[in-house]
């Protein structure tokens, strides 16, 4: 294993600074960290993990007694329309639906034309032609299936 470095901050030069500690990994540390760093301040101790479990709770509690205003506000037409929308995209938020996504199902059927549909059926029919196994009828059905879905986008 070859020394560390010698240099200004090695500890080697004579100089009362940092030295270089070797690690189980093969490198090393400065001892006593870098100057103008203090490094992080680690984990939280167990009693500031649970204080802010607590205040998690507390707060989620006191969302949820108060869902009942952001409905008023949501649903009342005299409000004006962005305290409505703003509303409502947390009443999304906090139920996980912020995100919707269409289903497979829910998707827009394509409409072809003949010319499109025969097309289409040529290339499979071509495609089955040249088929040797269950493996590459598999792979193409996958294929197919995401030509589709990128198709009724």
């Amino acid at each position: 294993m070859t020394a560390p470095k010698r240099g200004k901050n090695s500890g080697n030069s004579g100089n009362s600074g940092p030295r270089l500690v070797r690690q189980e990994h093969g490198g090393a540390l400065l001892s006593g960290g870098v100057k103008g760093n203090r490094g992080g301040s680690g984990r939280p101790s167990k009693a500031i993990r649970e204080e802010n479990a607590a205040v998690r709770e507390k707060c989620r509690e006191l969302f949820s007694e108060r869902l009942e205003i952001l409905e008023s506000i949501a649903d009342n037409t005299e409000t004006k329309d962005p305290d409505r929308i703003k509303a409502l995209e947390v009443l999304a938020r906090y139920g996980g639906v912020d995100k919707i996504a269409l289903t497979v199902e829910e998707q827009p059927e394509e409409v072809l034309t003949p010319a499109q549909q025969q097309s289409r059926i040529e290339t499979a029919w071509e495609r089955l032609r040249r088929v040797r196994s269950i493996e590459e009828i598999e792979e193409m059905v996958t294929r197919f299936a995401q030509e589709q879905a990128e198709a009724n986008v």
